[in-house]
């Protein structure tokens, strides 16, 4: 159990480090009044006008779908490589 616990935490860990980076790389992107979606599932919304510019994220539900497969590729990956392991 505690070995699940610590692979559920480094797919969570690296989930969140790829959705900042990929948002922080789509924001910079962003030219004018435009809505961008990422590929995990942020949408940035971005309205500029001659005295403001706006910028609101939100999240789509492909968010919880990306999450839910890279915990699941991870804990494939762990189970293949316990696999190999034993087999040895």
């Amino acid at each position: 159990m505690e070995k699940n616990s610590r692979i559920f935490t480094i797919a969570t860990v690296s989930f969140l480090f790829i959705l900042v980076f990929e948002t922080l790389f789509e924001l910079f992107q962003v030219k004018g009044t435009q809505i961008r979606e990422t590929i995990l599932g942020v949408k940035i919304s971005n309205v500029d006008t001659a005295t403001e510019m706006t910028t609101t994220f939100s999240l789509t539900f492909k968010v919880f779908i990306s999450y839910l497969t890279i915990i699941g590729i991870f804990f494939v990956v762990k189970k293949i490589f316990d696999w190999k392991m034993t087999s040895k």
